[in-house]
């Protein structure tokens, strides 16, 4: 009986003893979550530690079984190689965004384009964090190439050894059978996890364990998620036909001879604009029309995501993101308010410069390219981008005769490039636009060396450009009756009270980051021809300029400034209505504003 056991045990751990030192590599990269966050911040995770480890047991058994049965080096060193590379990138992810990679940042990376790409490497990867990934990528390649070459053998596994691994493979398969049903999870709000704090819901709690979980554990999380995430899209494509679709949508066709124009920016934080006090005159154009009362100015607006895609999508759409009823918060469950200005009769356009012929595929492609709206809703869209805002701008004009429509009720939308970093990206080399220079930044805190106050600069000059690209739109309606709103998607890390911060760490408990990532310039032109014909809606906006308010009831205000009746205007949640209800102004990610 013993020597059948002693068999059993043998047969079972062969695997193991021919291959020690794979197993252990294994085990130790399935770990670098933890371990980076313990180095880095003195966080030690224990019982993610231990369920790390005892998944990545499970795995490199697993692994050491295949290469037991076909014995290549080769093999052996590929294995440790991908593991090591995804241990690299965590390791470097978490030095550069303070967290570990997850669905959101799997998520962005698919939603991104080149300019993006190169604008992320242009910001973290300096000379010593390129040196740094290089040094990681030879020290992955030379473990990965000595466990290859090893021969070591365990002639005999000491007992208690034994029973150590036999334990850690037990409490692996246990853990991965407890985890597996959250991959039959159909409610994506289940997966946006690292948002709760809340320790007693242990479904989520396990869940969130899966950030810092071996590569294969997280990868099938992160899949899951993102087909949770494409199916919100098919949702919400399914559900605007069937919204336009509706008799009582519209009611009345509001006013004939009104233009709306809506532009939205790119990364512009509102404290870097001289409209809300910022010392550098980056806004001349903006503030003449300010000066001119033709300009309203508004002080408290925060967006609705401090991301494109998640801000975007929720203003729009006519949700709600502080509504009660999760079908009114949700914006995969609204309808998206272009369709109504159109089933009014009103002409819709929609001119991105941000269009890539991939990112129909993406998130903010899937919403503006969606084939619905493209049939049915635009009137007039662009299929093709420029480099530079200013450009863009006057091919739109020239292609679609935008100087010379009708004054009839239309709705346009324009959405530009902005201040993305690299900000020096964002405007032509011309040297009148290099007005500021890293002179003109002063290093009056502690981490504003050279560098930083260049690029503090190029943002400056970037959004002097912005201002002329803004300016050039509003010249297009002067003459007609016309209101044109323009704010920006998100905000953006300028470095003003942190020394090293940026959209991706999510830092919800700190009121400065969410200052920093929330707030936006928000403004609305009138024209005069407007503020002489509806002179009680302009008081109405001018009146709306201190409410607090967010991105996500844009549409609101936009449907009340048209006078289109619809089932779907909600006066309480129009800033510019006398029944305006604020309430707690709450993000997409479920982050409650600071003093609200």
């Amino acid at each position: 009986m013993l020597d059948r056991i002693r068999k059993i045990l043998y047969d079972f751990f062969a695997p193991v003893a021919a291959n020690p030192w794979f197993f252990i590599a294994i085990i130790a990269l399935s770990l670098s979550c933890v371990a980076i966050e313990t180095v880095v911040i003195g966080n030690f995770r224990k019982w993610i530690t231990i369920y790390d480890v005892m998944q990545g047991s499970v795995w490199a058994y697993l692994l050491s079984w295949i290469v037991y049965l076909w014995d290549k080096r080769w093999l052996k060193s590929v294995l440790v190689g991908l593991w090591g590379i995804t241990a690299l990138i965590e390791v470097t992810h978490y030095l550069l965004l303070k967290h570990t990679v997850n669905e959101q940042s799997v998520s962005l990376m698919l939603d991104t384009n080149t300019r993006e790409i190169n604008g992320f490497f242009v910001q973290f990867f300096t000379p010593w964090v390129t040196v740094g990934v290089l040094a990681g990528v030879v020290v992955v390649v030379v473990i990965s190439w000595a466990i290859g070459r090893s021969r070591v053998r365990v002639r005999r596994m000491v007992p208690l050894w034994s029973l150590l691994t036999l334990a850690m493979l037990a409490g692996g398969i246990v853990r991965l059978v407890h985890l597996a049903p959250m991959l039959r999870i159909d409610n994506i709000d289940d997966f946006t996890i690292w948002y709760s704090q809340d320790p007693g819901n242990v479904e989520l709690a396990n869940v969130h364990q899966l950030n810092y979980a071996d590569p294969v554990s997280k990868a099938a999380y992160i899949t899951k998620f993102l087909s949770l995430e494409s199916k919100i899209y098919d949702d919400w494509s399914e559900h605007q036909p069937v919204a336009f679709s509706e008799e009582d949508m519209v009611s009345g066709q509001g006013h004939g001879s009104m233009q709306l124009v809506v532009i939205i920016g790119e990364s512009f934080i509102k404290s870097h604009s001289s409209l809300y006090g910022y010392r550098l005159p980056v806004n001349p154009r903006l503030g003449k029309e300010a000066d001119d009362s033709a300009l309203v100015v508004f002080t408290d607006i925060i967006t609705a995501g401090n991301f494109t895609n998640m801000s975007i999508a929720n203003l729009m759409n006519l949700n709600r993101l502080n509504a009660s009823d999760e079908s009114h918060r949700n914006w995969w469950q609204s309808v998206y308010f272009p369709l109504l200005f159109k089933k009014a009769g009103w002409r819709v356009s929609l001119f991105t410069n941000q269009y890539d012929p991939q990112s129909r595929t993406s998130d903010l492609g899937r919403m503006f390219f969606d084939p619905f709206l493209m049939e049915t809703c635009y009137d007039a869209y662009n299929d093709s981008q420029k480099s530079y805002d200013g450009d863009f701008v006057s091919a739109m004009i020239e292609t679609n005769g935008l100087d010379s429509l009708p004054n009839a009720s239309s709705l346009t939308i324009w959405h530009l490039k902005g201040q993305h970093f690299p900000a020096l990206e964002c405007f032509p080399e011309d040297k009148d636009l290099k007005r500021f220079g890293m002179e003109d930044i002063p290093a009056d805190k502690p981490w504003l060396d050279d560098g930083k106050r260049q690029l503090v600069a190029d943002y400056a000059n970037a959004t002097l450009y912005n201002d002329s690209v803004v300016g050039s739109i509003i010249d297009l309606y002067r003459d007609k009756d016309a209101v044109v709103v323009y704010f920006s998607d998100h905000g953006e890390e300028m470095w003003d009270t942190a020394p090293a911060g940026n959209r991706n760490k999510q830092q919800p408990e700190d009121p400065a980051w969410m200052h920093r990532q929330f707030d936006i310039p928000f403004v609305v032109w009138m024209s005069e021809s407007f503020r002489g014909k509806y002179p009680d809606m302009a008081d109405s906006i001018r009146g709306a300029a201190d409410r607090p308010g967010t991105l996500d009831n844009l549409g609101q205000m936009l449907l009340q400034i048209s006078g289109i009746e619809s089932g779907y205007l909600r006066p309480d949640e129009s800033i510019i209505s006398g029944s305006y209800r604020p309430g707690r102004r709450i993000s997409a990610q479920g982050y409650l504003y600071p003093g609200d």
